[in-house]
């Protein structure tokens, strides 16, 4: 059964120590491992700036809190099954990232909630 090496002798492999009696392969030797080139950096580039992805403004998503009302008011009515947010933006007329930014900041406060994660996430008045 072959020794285990300990701790000092790996550490010593790893930094290149070679004791006494052991010889480095000589230049002409065929195992002897070519030499590496050193790598090419390339040089750091400033960052590009970040650029805002902003929407016009929407009246359906109007800060009075109208779209809050109506979004209530539709899930109210389906109380069992929950509301998909493709449903409600067609029922609403409105886009489906407006009505689904809204229903998330309903969540927040604590109107409605969710169940479910992307394509299967229903929202129910809570």
């Amino acid at each position: 059964m072959a020794r285990k090496p300990n701790v000092q002798e790996m550490m010593d492999k790893l930094r290149g120590y070679r004791p006494e009696g052991v010889r480095s392969p000589a230049p002409g030797d065929s195992k002897a491992k070519p030499e590496r080139e050193a790598r090419l950096v390339r040089p750091r580039t400033e960052a590009k700036p970040k650029v805002e992805m902003t929407r016009p403004a929407d009246a359906a998503a109007a800060p009075d809190g109208e779209l809050t009302g109506r979004l209530a008011d539709l899930l109210v009515g389906r109380e069992k099954e929950g509301s998909r947010t493709v449903d409600l933006a067609e029922t609403l007329g409105i886009d489906a990232i407006d009505v689904r930014e809204e229903l998330m900041a309903m969540e927040r406060v604590g109107i409605v909630y969710r169940t479910g994660r992307t394509r299967g996430t229903r929202w129910f008045l809570g």
